[in-house]
């Protein structure tokens, strides 16, 4: 019982640390990435230099939002994300 005792805490030490990683002045934010898809972004962002695969998401977010910047109106918005090819 003592190491499952042990074992719990340090799942629970691990776990805090990771939430304050993912902590920024707004609180915590997850979302969850296919596997497949997350081996995808962890070999880009090694292979473009990125710092972790976390800078590269959100570089790569940030550069597709800036499509969008712009568009005043609800309308506007969905016309340029049917362009994009978002929605249909």
């Amino acid at each position: 019982m003592k190491d499952g005792f042990n074992a719990g805490a340090a799942e629970e030490r691990a776990g805090a640390a990771e939430s304050k990683r993912r902590t920024n002045m707004f609180g915590s934010n997850k979302i969850r990435i296919d596997k497949d898809l997350l081996a995808k972004i962890e070999r880009y962002a090694k292979i473009a230099g990125y710092s972790s695969p976390g800078e590269f998401i959100n570089h790569a977010l940030e550069k597709e939002l800036a499509k969008l910047e712009g568009a005043d109106t609800e309308e506007e918005i969905k016309k340029r994300l049917r362009g994009l090819g978002y929605i249909s």
